[in-house]
């Protein structure tokens, strides 16, 4: 399964905004909410990840997405009572 450059250039946007939604929020102060946003956000791509990963049988990829994706998972869960 090969991906088009446009949809490439629209999955690494919307991991740019989802780290900056993690980041921004812990650095100003406040917003606090957007840090759990950011955090589900990179979940549900790495989760997306894994799987494309998995059909191209590249395991160690998978692998890594996971350890990113328990990551993301509890940064969402610490930040889930906003």
């Amino acid at each position: 399964m090969e991906f088009k450059p446009g949809t490439i250039k629209l999955i690494a946007g919307a991991e740019l905004v989802s780290g900056l939604l993690v980041i921004v929020p812990k650095l100003l102060g406040h917003w606090s909410c957007l840090t759990f946003t950011g955090a589900a956000c990179i979940a549900l791509i790495m989760a997306g990840a894994i799987y494309t990963h998995i059909r191209r049988k590249e395991y160690q990829h998978a692998l890594i997405n996971t350890v990113f994706l328990l990551m993301a998972l509890f940064v969402a869960f610490a930040g889930w009572p906003c």
